[in-house]
């Protein structure tokens, strides 16, 4: 108390009690103000909000070497990835009916060598038996 009546708290108990008042008010309206100060700083550093969101992290964009309609995701977004995991599962029924066809393109192919070759043996021994028959 006796620090109250010193030099350096003296002007504080010259004023009248309305001014003793309204600078108490003061003081905690200024208190109040840096504990919210404080408190939206915190919030603010701590949380992360929707309109500017920053995150440290690569981003990869990922394109499909076939088209096709999307069968299965097993990883959803933010998921940790490790190498050689399967991320999508497209539908592959289109593809094995394209491969099918070309397998079967390339049978007809074979079909058609094989045949023209027979021809070509058919021609070669004719030729050799017309040959001979013009030597004898």
């Amino acid at each position: 108390m006796n620090l109250l009546r010193g030099r350096r708290f003296g002007g504080f108990q010259r004023l009248d009690r309305r001014r003793q008042w309204l600078m108490m008010a003061a003081l905690v309206v200024v208190i109040l103000l840096v504990a919210w100060l404080i408190h939206y700083l915190s919030w603010r550093f701590g949380h992360v909000a929707e309109n500017d969101a920053q995150i440290k992290g690569e981003v990869i964009t990922l394109a499909s070497r076939v088209d096709g309609w999307l069968v299965s995701r097993p990883v959803m977004d933010g998921d940790r990835i490790v190498k050689g995991q399967i991320l999508a599962r497209i539908d592959d029924r289109d593809a094995r009916r394209r491969l099918a066809a070309v397998e079967g393109s390339q049978a007809a192919a074979r079909a058609q060598v094989s045949y023209i070759e027979a021809q070509r043996d058919t021609a070669d021994k004719t030729t050799q038996v017309q040959m001979q028959q013009a030597q004898a």
